[in-house]
């Protein structure tokens, strides 16, 4: 609910992609600036990749042309930052889950999520919500990249709809009754086993 009005705001005038996390390898943030790079150079208008976050790749950003590094923003301030956007771009090495990823189908946005994202095989259904890509692979995100800007902003905004009530099935409230569920589920199988 806390992303979910981004949904409503006009899309950006200037549309740029956003990648928010950690500036570390584990992240891809390596893949995600050689992209980048690659991105710029086939396209003849690219859009600015902003960031958000810190780490010891900050450096590599920061010598990136069209990067506009915003360091580490709060929590509450992510949702002001994902209304600047027209795509979030997630290209992790290793990811679990990735709330992020989760956070940025709520406000609508659609996702080039990396294969090694559990958010991604969930929320990211490729073409339709946004796009897979290829963990690790520096070409795959830059082909994506170009693919999702050359893309037009009423195809985006399906995108991000779709993504956006995909969204909904994993609410703090349902993980909360998962949880809860779960619990009584071990609870009774431990009763009945003694």
């Amino acid at each position: 609910s806390h992303f979910a009005p981004v949904l409503e705001r006009p899309s950006p005038e200037d549309p740029a992609f956003l990648f928010v996390g950690r500036y570390v390898e584990e992240k891809g943030v390596d893949v995600l600036v050689k992209a980048y790079r690659r991105y710029r150079q086939s396209v003849s208008e690219p859009w600015p990749l902003i960031t958000a976050g810190a780490g010891p790749f900050e450096t590599m950003l920061a010598s990136t042309e069209g990067v506009e590094n915003r360091g580490f923003v709060q929590p509450e301030e992510l949702p002001k930052l994902m209304e600047k956007a027209a795509a979030f771009v997630l290209p992790s090495r290793f990811e679990p889950w990735g709330v992020v990823v989760q956070e940025a189908a709520a406000a609508g946005l659609p996702v080039l999520c990396s294969t090694a994202s559990g958010a991604g095989v969930h929320l990211v259904r490729d073409g339709y919500y946004g796009f897979q890509v290829e963990s690790g692979s520096v070409e795959h995100l830059a082909e994506t990249m170009r693919r999702m800007s050359a893309l037009s902003e009423k195809q985006r905004r399906q995108m991000g709809d779709r993504g956006h009530h995909l969204s909904k099935q994993y609410t703090p409230e349902r993980w909360a009754e998962t949880f809860v569920e779960g619990v009584k589920r071990y609870t009774r199988q431990v009763s009945t086993s003694q």
